[in-house]
């Protein structure tokens, strides 16, 4: 966390938070639990059900920065009529040195938005990780399908890409492993050809000699004077011929 200037600030109460004159939605008027703890400062982070990785992270830097939870420490979850549930960290306000510690982080906060650069960045890459593994390496797998406008057999066989080298084309092409604004179809629209041939060279290897067998077993030539391909390697492989031929 950066170091609070000489500035001061006023903390709020969970009185204060929840006054209708300050809070029209999410105040008393709205509110059916523990009222006792309305004395209690509020400390200037939270966190709900949908929070983004800086939220999540400055309220974890908070909490750590706080000491922790105590008996003056305390976090305290509220069921919330749009978020489902939301977070907030109570300080006693008789905890002078948590009152303190408090008042710097909110001055901090006023700064710059990010109490610890280093824990955001770490939260950042284990969501980007979470989201590969459940749904953006299918889905860059398949925005690379589309941009390429792979045969059958060349998506099974990108498909069948070790994890490990699909992650590192994505980084190489994206510069950043977030997933908060990731988009696959615009990464793989920053792909060219050479960047995944090597993906898949066996598999075009193995299909270009099963596609000569082909035609060197049965004399057919279903491409007839454009078959250059075969001497000429600036020339498209004929993919559509061989999803049509069972090679």
């Amino acid at each position: 966390m950066k170091d609070a200037d000489a500035k001061r600030c006023q903390l709020r109460t969970f009185d204060e938070l929840n006054n209708p004159k300050n809070n029209s939605l999410d105040s008393y008027d709205n509110y059916i639990g523990d009222r006792s703890i309305g004395h209690m400062l509020v400390a200037p982070v939270g966190q709900n059900r949908g929070s983004e990785a800086l939220e999540r992270s400055n309220f974890e830097t908070a909490l750590k920065e706080l000491g922790g939870e105590s008996d003056t420490v305390q976090v305290h979850r509220f069921g919330h009529w749009a978020v489902g549930w939301h977070e907030l960290i109570l300080i006693d306000p008789q905890d002078t040195a948590a009152v303190k510690t408090a008042e710097d982080i909110e001055a901090a906060l006023q700064d710059y938005p990010v109490l610890d650069d280093a824990h955001l960045s770490e939260l950042e890459l284990e969501e980007f990780h979470e989201n590969w593994d459940n749904w953006l390496a299918r889905d860059f797998h398949k925005a690379l399908c589309n941009e390429f406008d792979l045969p059958e057999v060349l998506e099974y066989a990108l498909e069948d890409v070790d994890g490990g080298k699909l992650y590192a084309l994505w980084c190489e092409l994206d510069g950043a492993c977030r997933t908060d604004d990731a988009d696959p179809a615009i990464t793989a629209g920053n792909c060219h050809w050479d960047d995944i041939e090597p993906l898949i060279a066996d598999t075009i290897k193995d299909c270009k000699a099963a596609y000569r067998r082909h035609i060197s077993l049965t004399g057919q030539d279903p491409y007839g004077e454009n078959m250059r391909w075969y001497w000429d390697d600036t020339v498209e492989f004929p993919w559509d011929e061989l999803d049509r031929m069972e090679v």
